[in-house]
C-alpha cells in the first residue's frame, strides 16, 4: 500500500473537515469517495476495466459490482 503524499493528507483533511462541517455522516463520507475513486481509476484507464482493478487494488467482480451499481457499467 502506497504512502499519501503531504499534499494528498492535506486534501483529505479538507475533504472530511467539510463533511464533518455540514454534518455528512461516515458511512455516507466513504461513499462518496468510493465513487470517486473508482470512477477516477475507471476513467485513467481508458475504461480498461482490469487496469483499474489493479490500480484500485479490487477483484473484478468488486469493481464490476460498483460500475453496475452506480450505472457506469457498459
Amino acid at each position: 500500500m502506497g504512502r499519501l503524499t503531504h499534499e494528498s493528507q492535506r486534501r483529505i483533511t479538507g475533504l472530511v473537515d467539510y463533511a464533518l462541517g455540514i454534518g455528512m455522516p461516515l458511512r455516507d463520507l466513504v461513499r462518496e469517495v468510493r465513487k470517486m475513486a473508482i470512477k477516477r481509476a475507471y476513467l485513467a484507464s481508458g475504461g480498461n476495466k482490469r487496469k483499474a482493478c489493479r490500480v484500485l487494488s479490487v477483484h473484478p467482480s468488486t469493481l464490476y459490482w460498483y460500475l453496475d451499481k452506480y450505472g457506469w457499467f457498459e
